[in-house]
């Protein structure tokens, strides 16, 4: 590729597509201390001082190479002490922090996010700029492509984009590194940080970098252009299609998330949405895979299918990445639900408390109730009565999971309390607020205020009554 002038990166039509975005904001320069980083360093020094933006740096120390990554912290802290920058270093130390399964890039990946978030106070007026060009552009087409992504993923580097809520701005994307490493030279800087790990293949995407990709241009001389090319086809298309998918995902959200207008969503559009509504619903990046939407599009049909036979019922589709959380169609419409690890049961009362107090109140966020211990039969609303000496004490309550079976009162045989609340119409994100009255025996005495059992009926012997109210 013909390298253009070297002092390029201060021309002033190479700022102005960035102007605008930028005035008045907090600009924080990721400053490694490499070439990329450094360059970036100048590029932004330069139009700070024309007072456009604010302007400060941030270096990380990932704890990976001892003294070597020390020395590059200290050289980025010179370097912004000579030009007046504010200067901030962050220590990591990703291999004390890493999750099981994660690589180090991984990690260093996922740590730097987090000390993002906390530098970052105010993501509207505070931005992060990364010194990524266009050699950066060409290996992250080839990482997302070997992980099977859309257009979206191939063109995730933009100038621009959102992660998890934080604006990245990537100004030396049509750079090439050679033409950054003569920018340098041109400001008379001829040395710079070198990350010897850069020469680790084990790294995915060092190996791209050191071996894929030079094999490549060494076989099709014309790659590297082409490449690049079509990285900007691919984002002009990209582009498009996150458009259409945000406006349909409008009035999704307009709709209170009703699912009817999914059903005849191009797949390109479906996903995006769903990625859309995942964002607004965990307040983070979550990607949806082929798998969500392939299991998305047939759970759709399945609903519609069976709609008019449903009586509350619910579709429940795992999302991957996300550990106990579910896309739910219910009730015409789609959820986000994250199922909590509930105890198994709570204690309500014993004998003694009953005896001692006559009244017990419990109020929870779902439910509340009063328990009586009386001699009065007389009935309330939403009440339930038994014969004290038929139950076993202590008494507990617990939320629904399923498979949980009683004896309805009136009937002699077990049936499921699911089937109870599709009966009632109950649908299935609600029926998890139900307590379960529970005595010592893990019998069930109610299904919340929808139905009682035929535990302990009162009679004429009765003497002793509990009387269970749901306020």
């Amino acid at each position: 590729m013909a390298e253009k002038n070297s002092k390029r990166l201060l021309l002033p039509e190479e700022f102005a597509p960035f102007a605008e975005k930028v005035k008045g904001k907090v600009l924080y320069c990721s400053f490694s201390g490499g070439a990329d980083s450094l360059a970036l360093l100048y590029f932004l020094s330069f139009w700070w001082a024309k007072k456009l933006f604010l302007l400060k740096c941030v270096h990380f120390e990932h704890g990976f190479r001892g003294e070597e990554s020390l020395k590059d912290a200290e050289y980025c802290r010179k370097k912004c002490e000579e030009k007046n920058i504010p200067f901030q270093c962050v220590f990591l130390n990703v291999p004390e922090n890493r999750l099981p399964g994660e690589g180090d890039e991984e990690a260093a990946r996922r740590c730097r996010l987090n000390a993002w978030k906390k530098i970052i106070t105010d993501p509207e007026k505070e931005y992060i700029v990364t010194g990524h060009h266009n050699g950066d552009v060409v290996e992250n087409m080839f990482l997302r492509l070997f992980r099977g992504t859309n257009s979206s993923g191939i063109t995730s580097l933009r100038a621009f984009s959102k992660v998890n809520g934080l604006t990245f701005f990537r100004p030396l994307l049509d750079f090439t590194k050679k033409e950054l490493e003569e920018f340098l030279l041109s400001c008379n800087e001829n040395s710079w940080c070198v990350d010897s790990t850069n020469k680790e293949n084990d790294y995915r995407r060092n190996f791209i970098r050191n071996i894929l990709l030079p094999q490549i241009y060494q076989n099709f001389p014309f790659a590297e252009k082409g490449m690049l090319a079509a990285s900007k086809s691919l984002l002009c298309d990209a582009s498009y299609i996150e458009e259409m998918a945000a406006e349909c995902f409008e009035k999704f959200r307009k709709s209170g998330y009703e699912i009817n207008g999914l059903y005849l969503l191009h797949d390109a559009l479906l996903i995006r949405l769903l990625r859309y509504f995942l964002r607004e619903k965990c307040n983070r990046e979550v990607i949806p895979d082929g798998a969500l939407l392939q299991r998305v599009k047939e759970s759709l049909v399945r609903y519609r299918k069976n709609l008019a036979e449903k009586n509350g019922e619910s579709i429940s589709i795992p999302v991957s990445g996300l550990e106990n959380t579910f896309l739910v169609i219910s009730m015409g419409k789609l959820f986000l639900m994250e199922k909590k690890e509930l105890p198994e049961k709570i204690l309500l009362c014993d004998l003694e408390m009953l005896d001692e107090k006559k009244v017990l109140y419990t109020e929870e966020e779902s439910f509340s109730l009063k328990i009586e211990k009386t001699e009065c039969t007389a009935m309330e609303k939403d009440a339930f009565l038994f014969d004290v000496n038929g139950l076993s004490f202590p008494l507990y309550y617990a939320f629904w999971q399923g498979g949980e079976k009683m004896i309805p009162f009136g009937r002699t045989k077990e049936v499921n309390v699911k089937k109870l609340f599709s009966d009632a119409k109950i649908p299935a994100l609600k029926r998890g607020e139900y307590p379960l009255i529970l005595d010592a025996e893990n019998n069930i005495l109610c299904a919340g205020k929808l139905r009682r059992s035929a535990l302990a009926p009162v009679s004429e012997k009765t003497e002793n009554i509990l009387k269970i109210v749901f306020l």
